[in-house]
């Protein structure tokens, strides 16, 4: 029953393509939504550049008193408004400055991102790749292991090997083969 649970888990689903870590990589930096906030940033950061460097915009208004008090009562006052603020001393010369060195903030913290993001693709990457290692080699094992059991066998029924060593030779084979089982889980 073992061995056809074994023969089960151990059937290898054909791979439709091989992904190389240059692909990962792409698809990372293509799809990330982390990398994509970082250049929405970089985009909000220029467009306060932009602004930073530009008069305040003028406000104008209405004013109104509808009741006047005094001894006539009229149908109240009305007055229009403009203010303009005029900025002086450079100051929109150092606001640019400023959100130009904000640019730079952002800029280099979507470089970190994007270096984050590379780094976690490649430790993936590297630990899938040992996973399938890990599965070879425990496959190679359970092989070797399976060929000392038969042996063990053979050598039993010629009278060279006790049953102890063959039973302890079998807990072998179980354990390489529930080892290769986990393996092969392991990287599923």
């Amino acid at each position: 029953m073992t061995h056809i649970l074994l023969a089960l888990a151990l059937q290898i689903v054909p791979a439709e393509s091989v992904l190389r870590l240059e692909d990962l990589e792409k698809m990372a930096v293509a799809k990330n939504p982390t990398l994509v906030q970082a250049a929405a940033n970089i985009r909000a950061a220029e467009g306060r550049m932009r602004q930073s460097g530009l008069y305040p915009n003028p406000v104008v208004g209405v004013s109104n008193d509808d009741l006047s008090y005094g001894p006539v009562i009229r149908g109240g006052e009305w007055g229009v408004f403009v203010e303009q603020k005029i900025v002086l001393g450079g100051k929109l010369g150092l606001n640019r400055r400023t959100a130009q060195q904000e640019i730079v903030k952002t800029q280099a913290q979507a470089d970190a991102q994007r270096l984050r993001v590379m780094n976690t693709v490649r430790t993936l990457f590297y630990q899938a790749m040992a996973a399938q290692r890990k599965v070879e080699v425990r496959d190679r094992l359970f092989t070797l292991v399976r060929d000392a059991v038969t042996t063990s066998k053979q050598l039993q029924n010629v009278g060279q090997a006790d049953l102890p060593d063959v039973l302890e030779i079998e807990i072998e084979e179980q354990q390489a083969e529930l080892a290769l089982l986990s393996a092969r889980n392991a990287i599923r």
